[in-house]
């Protein structure tokens, strides 16, 4: 029962990086969808299967050996993620978007600090839809992991 769980979250990251990669290249701007499911799906599952689900996102972003700030950010986070929901004192969607913006302050602020926080209004406003569709994958997951058990 297990591995279904599993292939529910497994696909739920191939719709992310479908909808990621589509919507950068219709309208131009860069959201990160990828980085919001791995969060929110870091709330549901084993740390064996956060990991999986990480490096697959890093591969799938990055298939060259050369492993970048960014790629790195995008796997460590999921796991950062799912080691500070076990202090968070919170009901676990509040405890997601916070994860999600705290997941997002750090990626912007390692990757381009002086682009990003100037720009405030734009990245204001990629996190709005970003908190929105990791609000919305998780309540895929959570429905996912309630039939599952």
């Amino acid at each position: 029962m297990r591995h279904k769980k599993f292939l529910a979250f497994f696909l739920g990251v191939l719709v992310a990086a479908l909808l990621q990669f589509r919507v950068e290249t219709v309208f131009g701007a860069s959201f990160d969808l990828l980085l919001a499911v791995l969060v929110a799906a870091s709330l549901f599952l084993s740390f064996w299967e956060v990991c999986s689900l990480s490096l697959f996102v890093a591969l799938m972003l990055n298939w060259q050996p050369a492993v970048s700030l960014e790629i790195g950010l995008i796997a460590v986070l999921p796991l950062v993620s799912f080691w500070i929901k076990k202090v968070l004192p919170w009901h676990a969607w509040v405890a997601n978007l916070f994860l999600i913006f705290l997941s997002l302050v750090v990626f912007h602020a390692a990757i381009a600090p002086f682009f990003s926080f100037p720009n405030f209004l734009a990245f204001v406003g990629t996190s709005i839809v970003t908190l929105l569709f990791g609000a919305v994958a998780f309540q895929i997951f959570y429905s996912s992991y309630e039939t599952q058990k």
